[in-house]
């Protein structure tokens, strides 16, 4: 693969963004600002007080300034993870959108 195609790839990575609570309801309260705000937001997993999903680059850097300012439920976020897409990931999501097969190995 061209480096270049590469980079390209790289850009349309998401990014997974894992958040803690304090309680289940600052959970609820974040899923629906998350589910209005950012509906593009793939959300993978779902805890009693934690929630992982994944963003955009652009999307991930604006979502960054809630986790700081804004409370959920009157909460603040206990904890947060911000990791990047790896290279595996970055083709397989390439090819699950340029696939019928939804990415699957073939």
């Amino acid at each position: 693969v061209d480096v270049s195609n590469i980079q390209e790839l790289k850009k349309k990575s998401l990014k997974r963004i894992e958040l803690d609570f304090e309680n289940n309801k600052s959970l609820i309260e974040f899923n629906n600002f998350l589910s209005s705000d950012f509906p593009d937001a793939i959300v993978k997993q779902k805890y009693q007080k934690k929630i992982e999903f994944l963003l955009s680059y652009t999307q991930s850097r604006n979502i960054l300034p809630y986790f700081s300012k804004n409370k959920w439920a009157g909460m603040p976020i206990a904890d947060f993870n911000i990791t990047h897409s790896t290279l595996d990931n970055i083709f397989l999501e390439y090819y699950k959108d340029s696939n019928s097969k939804g990415g699957e190995a073939v």
